[in-house]
């Protein structure tokens, strides 16, 4: 997966219009999402655990738009 930020501020700015502190607001919440899911795959113990955690990093960048 790649990070593309252009792609996750067209998806922000679509769901949210022109207002800037609501789209740093969700970048962040985005952020510390990917944060959360990293580290969670860091420290799986099993296969499973892994494959979960990375299962929702990839559902998270797919909502917002980081698809590639």
């Amino acid at each position: 997966m790649a990070y593309d930020p252009g792609a996750i501020e067209a998806t922000l700015a679509a769901a949210v219009g022109d207002e800037p502190a609501l789209i740093a607001e969700l970048r962040e919440a985005f952020l510390d999402g990917a944060r959360r899911c990293v580290a969670a795959m860091a420290v799986a113990e099993d296969p499973e655990s892994w494959r979960t955690a990375a299962l929702r990093l990839k559902g998270l960048a797919a909502s917002f738009g980081a698809i590639r």
